[in-house]
């Protein structure tokens, strides 16, 4: 993945992002609640999933940046882990 410039402005909208996730997550479409796919809820985890390396990307480059701590990165690590594990089992 190319690595992205990140203005301050990012930084706040990164942090942001994180939180509303935690708020109010986004459910993966089911076949039996909407009428999806099974093709949809593929398409809705691969990009989850891309989502995720974004913004595991960004949190590291934030971090050599000094803008957050080692601590923060691995904070910020272990939710990304955690959901991309969800991902998959579901």
């Amino acid at each position: 993945m190319a690595s992205v410039g990140f203005p301050g402005a990012y930084l706040s909208h990164f942090i942001r992002v994180r939180f509303l996730k935690q708020v109010d997550p986004l459910p993966s479409p089911r076949a039996d609640q909407h009428g999806g796919s099974a093709q949809h809820d593929e398409r809705y985890r691969e990009v989850s999933r891309q989502l995720i390396s974004v913004e595991r990307e960004t949190a590291i480059h934030l971090r050599d940046q000094g803008r957050i701590s080692d601590e923060s990165l691995c904070e910020l690590l272990n939710e990304l882990d955690l959901e991309e594990s969800h991902l998959a089992t579901t």
